[in-house]
């Protein structure tokens, strides 16, 4: 835009013979606003004051045309709108420059909206399992293996006893469900939102040789493929992972530590919509995290007790492996133990199992079904004073009581101790015998012999009272194999060795424990109530002394004892004549030891 104007000038001069005459001159000026172009009165360049920032245009007077993402008052592009360089999204942009995130979404500037948030953001660790195995390398084949599952919280803790493995599996799995994107705007041409990150970092640590800090012995990431901030996963990830090179010597005490982490996140391609055909940046998403953590804790070393010898524990009233308070008895039993420890891992619990004996081939008594016990229970450690545990057996015999005492680890030590139940059984008399008595010279002594008179069939005939075997140690090819603390034997020192039944043979007699004895030289048939004596060694016979006359009556008392309390006596009668028979009929003849009678040694009196 230009514009012409117009002026003329005349003078006067007084005193001169000059005169001054108008002239007329044109001169150009540009519209305001306007500017022109090398003086050469082409009005075409707008004027914008204050100019245009941030790369802006001025298209006409102070009127700015802003590249994207700018505004500003009077059209200036001082301020930055909505836009790839502020992008909201996933939010709503409030005019010109205000971004409210989408609810699991937060952050401002240009990273507004890519922090996620609990509302929405949060992965889930749904599967986190760690296999420790000896897998042999001919053939494949599985010697063993140990599986943890890290499903009860956010650190799963757990005691192993084994060791020598070779090869190290994980499985994990991990959600995550994202929001619904909304419609994206013109400087978002995509955007995804998943797990973009699943990794398990595993270290084994040592106890230190020296200080107090634990020695780093093994550390290493093993991390799931195909994800990633650029490629995320919308929903589940499963990934199973293997180390079959792992082969590091795994002693007691040591700690292995395996972490499982699933993180969530994704991206948004923010464009710039004067160029919309290329990227202009790549934002990635902040998201959250979800962790699973096994630790194994290995433990070799079996439990003590304080009775045992080389044990610096002083042993307390009570302290004892196992106790059975009644153990041959008709009544419920009563079994307690107290002082068993573990240094380590501690105590986990006490594993009581009770086996009916049987004789074998040998007649020494046995448990036949070792892995098959008539009753088992667990008793979990919760103090470190004594337990007491009511049995009763469902059927009458002698059993084996069997208490494992285990510490977290599975380690463990068994003691032994043995029960006689026969709650109905009572001694008999052998109802065909026949006392046996001697008088040896004429008035001084007396032999009587009852052998074989008074039994306990029960007893008797189970060899209830005969030599116990050892526990027969079990798995042990298993052990072999380098599976440690497989194998289950009875520990020595632990076994059956004090009260009154144990492993050795009781001394018995067809059942019977004692035998007592007296002689009454009364006419009375009532058991005496004072004079008996203990019949040394079980002997079946005893001799008396003393000073008889014909026609007395000796009556001889034998009272037998079984290992229950089971009483019975019996006795016999002997009257003394030493006078000779007369016949006063001399019809009548005296045969002695006649030939015919039924019995021998007898005889008779017939008519002549």
């Amino acid at each position: 835009m230009m514009y012409l104007g117009f002026m003329s000038l005349q003078l006067r001069c007084a005193h001169t013979s000059y005169r001054l005459a108008w002239r007329t001159n044109t001169y150009f000026r540009c519209a305001p606003g306007w500017m022109d172009t090398n003086s050469n009165q082409n009005c075409v360049i707008p004027i914008c004051n204050p100019p245009c920032q941030n790369g802006g245009t001025c298209v006409a007077p102070n009127k700015c045309r802003c590249p994207v993402g700018y505004d500003g008052p009077d059209t200036s592009c001082t301020t930055l709108r909505c836009s790839h360089l502020l992008p909201c999204y996933p939010g709503t942009c409030i005019s010109p420059n205000s971004c409210h995130c989408d609810d699991g979404f937060t952050g401002s500037g240009q990273d507004a909206c890519l922090t996620m948030t609990r509302n929405n953001g949060m992965p889930f660790v749904t599967l986190s399992r760690v296999t420790l195995a000896n897998v042999r390398r001919t053939d494949n084949t599985t010697k063993f293996s140990y599986s943890m599952d890290g499903t009860s919280g956010y650190k799963d803790t757990v005691w192993s006893n084994q060791k020598d493995f070779n090869y190290l599996s994980f499985e994990f799995n991990s959600a995550y469900m994202s929001p619904q994107l909304p419609y994206r705007p013109n400087y978002i041409n995509d955007a995804r939102l998943g797990i973009v990150d699943g990794h398990i970092t595993a270290n084994i640590t040592k106890i230190p040789r020296s200080g107090t800090n634990r020695d780093m012995a093994f550390q290493k990431q093993y991390k799931c493929p195909g994800i990633a901030d650029t490629n995320p996963n919308n929903g589940m990830v499963d990934c199973i992972l293997t180390d079959n090179q792992f082969s590091l010597i795994i002693e007691h005490g040591d700690w292995l530590n395996v972490v499982f982490i699933a993180k969530s996140g994704g991206f948004r391609n923010v464009v710039n919509f004067d160029h919309p055909n290329s990227i202009w940046n790549t934002q990635i998403y902040q998201g959250l995290t979800d962790q699973k953590e096994v630790e194994f804790k290995f433990d070799f070393d079996v439990p003590i007790h304080c009775s045992e010898p080389n044990i610096a524990i002083t042993c307390r009233v009570n302290d004892v492996p196992l106790h059975i308070e009644n153990e041959l008895t008709k009544l419920p039993v009563n079994i307690s133990w107290a002082g068993w420890k573990d240094d380590l891992s501690k105590m986990d619990r006490y594993h009581i199992e009770v086996f009916k004996l049987s004789p074998d081939p040998y007649g020494n008594l046995q448990e036949m079904t070792p892995l098959k016990p008539v009753h088992f229970d667990d008793i979990n450690h919760t103090h470190d004073g004594i337990y007491q545990y009511a049995y009763t057996p469902s059927e009458e015999g002698m059993f084996s009581v069997l208490l494992q005492a285990v510490d977290k680890a599975n380690n463990s030590k068994i003691a032994r101790r043995f029960l006689l139940y026969v709650p109905s059984s009572n001694i008999s008399l052998n109802t065909r015998y026949m006392w046996q008595t001697t008088k040896a010279g004429k008035t001084t002594e007396i032999s009587v012999v009852w052998k074989n008179h008074f039994i306990n069939k029960f007893i008797s005939e189970g060899k209830l009272l005969n030599k116990v075997n050892a526990y027969p140690i079990q798995f042990q090819d298993i052990q072999r194999e380098g599976i440690l603390q497989t194998s289950k034997f009875v520990f020595p020192g632990l076994d059956d060795n004090e009260g009154q039944r144990t492993v050795d043979e009781k001394q018995n007699k067809n059942g019977i424990v004692r035998f007592e004895a007296v002689i009454s030289l009364s006419d009375g048939t009532n058991e005496p109530q004072k004079g008996w004596f203990d019949i040394n060694g079980l002997a079946e016979n005893v001799k008396f002394n003393e000073t008889l006359r014909d026609g007395i009556t000796a009556r001889v008392w034998v009272r037998a004892h079984d290992v229950l309390g089971n009483t019975i006596s019996d006795n016999i009668e002997v009257h003394f004549d030493s006078s000779e028979p007369l016949v006063k009929n001399n019809s009548t003849v005296f045969t002695r030891n006649h030939p015919n009678g039924t019995y021998i040694f007898t005889s008779s009196l017939n008519n002549a």
